[in-house]
């Protein structure tokens, strides 16, 4: 039931103390880009944000705007990598001190939401769309293939 009207909701929000784990997707879509719903070509830390943009990723933000989603994406990282926990105080991209739950991931939902580690699965393929591999083929197969056929050449 929406908002809890029937009681807690199984979500990840509401998780903090359980002692449940559950998949970081926080920590997915940072380190490949966008989410399950996003645009295909949204890059992130590892698919070539701000280091070897793409066409999408270009024509939607300019060099200052990746560099901003790269260190907000790096955030979410080493948030992640902390255990995703609620309470976690990060040294974050702005310079400044911020607990975990006061960091926002897809803008209006905490980032952090576990009490303790063993709340929080990170992974970056599992169970939905493409695995690591073919996201970073994805993205960079058209470098890979230009290396390819140049070095077959010689």
């Amino acid at each position: 039931m929406a908002f809890n009207q029937r009681g807690r909701n199984a979500s990840q929000l509401n998780i903090a103390g359980s002692g449940l784990g559950s998949f970081n997707d926080r920590f997915r879509d940072a380190v490949l880009g966008g989410g399950p719903f996003a645009p295909s070509k949204a890059q992130g830390v590892v698919t070539g944000l701000l280091t070897d943009s793409n066409a999408y990723t270009m024509g939607d933000m300019n060099h200052d705007g990746q560099r901003d989603l790269l260190l907000e994406l790096t955030d979410l990282l080493r948030l992640g990598l902390a255990g995703n926990l609620r309470d976690y105080v990060l040294h974050d991209r702005k310079g400044g001190y911020t607990r975990g739950v006061e960091m926002m991931y897809c803008g209006s939902t905490p980032a952090a939401y576990a009490a303790q580690p063993c709340e929080t699965v990170n992974y970056t393929s599992c169970h939905d769309n493409q695995t690591l591999f073919d996201q970073v083929v994805f993205f960079v197969v058209v470098v890979w293939c230009v290396c390819v056929c140049v070095c077959e050449m010689h």
